[in-house]
């Protein structure tokens, strides 16, 4: 698809924040990062979320999740990963984030008590494997997908609206206005500064 950011693989070739790659993944340390550490698993394909991976890619995602968590863990600390899934994604294609619980700006013991549990989807989520995972995508059509401390978990959105200001919501609110991050909002309208400060966690 050649308007999605994730297909292009002319500019992904020479991205100095794809540090891995093989046939059917990559790693991107994406923009508007929430800490150093904060890395993208992106498949090649264009699907449209982790939800619709073929099974035949499944082994070899789990590996490189697997993969990706113990480098996070080594070099800063352990990470939780969070899926918009169709819901609420800035690129239409599937991509987990990957984010230390903390850093030098703020420390999180559970995502799922500290955002989760406060906010609309507190009766919404559920402790599932990801076979229900795509069960749950072909018959709702989408999902938000967090998983931490090594169990996942879905939350039914169906009639939940997407509201991006929304702390309980999205995770760049959440890292926003409660615990006060600044320069991590849309990637795609960053200013100079937030440019820079952004920078300095690519490093």
């Amino acid at each position: 698809m050649e308007s999605c950011a994730f297909c292009n693989i002319d500019v992904l070739r020479n991205d100095s924040g794809v540090p891995y790659k093989d046939e059917s993944f990559f790693f991107r340390v994406g923009l508007s990062l929430i800490a150093r550490g904060h890395t993208l698993l992106v498949p090649n394909q264009h699907y449209q979320c982790y939800g619709a991976l073929p099974d035949s890619l499944d082994e070899k995602c789990y590996e490189l999740e697997d993969t990706l968590k113990r480098r996070i863990s080594e070099a800063f600390s352990e990470p939780f990963l969070i899926e918009h899934g169709v819901w609420g994604q800035t690129v239409p294609h599937a991509h987990s984030h990957f984010i230390p619980l903390k850093s030098e700006e703020y420390e999180i013991t559970s995502l799922i008590d500290e955002m989760i549990m406060k906010g609309p989807l507190a009766t919404k989520i559920e402790e599932v494997d990801r076979i229900k995972l795509k069960q749950v995508y072909q018959e709702e059509g989408g999902y938000l997908r967090i998983e931490e401390n090594g169990k996942l978990y879905i939350c039914h959105i169906t009639d939940i609206p997407v509201d991006k200001s929304n702390p309980y919501l999205t995770f760049r609110a959440f890292f926003e206005q409660i615990k006060g991050l600044t320069g991590i909002g849309n990637w795609k309208t960053m200013t100079g500064d937030e440019k820079k400060r952004d920078e300095k966690k690519r490093a």
